[in-house]
């Protein structure tokens, strides 16, 4: 499933899961997991945020909505999964922020 990423959309790709992980006020550690999970899976070190190299919400945008469809789906699959991390309904705040991160990004909703 993961697609060749080069690191600049790597580091927008865990920029937008991790808006969704703080989207309703609660870290939730099935979240946390699966966000290490998939920069495991994007060969990002353990300690790649604790270095600061993530980006920031509208350069992930733009970087991301600059991928082809077939990585943007990629990317929306991530968001889905995270959505349901912790294992319950998602909270209205995670569902509104995984909409506008679609938008902003340029990645179909279906």
């Amino acid at each position: 499933m993961i697609a060749k990423y080069d690191d600049k959309e790597k580091r927008a790709i865990v920029g937008v899961l991790a808006a969704i992980i703080y989207a309703d006020g609660f870290v939730d550690p099935g979240k946390v997991d699966y966000g290490a999970l998939v920069m495991y899976e994007l060969g990002l070190p353990h300690n790649f945020l604790e270095n600061g190299l993530g980006v920031g919400p509208e350069e992930a945008f733009e970087i991301i909505r600059s991928m082809d469809d077939e990585r943007k789906a990629i990317v929306r699959e991530f968001l889905k999964r995270m959505l349901y991390a912790d294992k319950s309904k998602p909270h209205k705040h995670e569902l509104r922020v995984f909409g506008e991160i679609l938008d902003r990004c340029g990645i179909d909703r279906s």
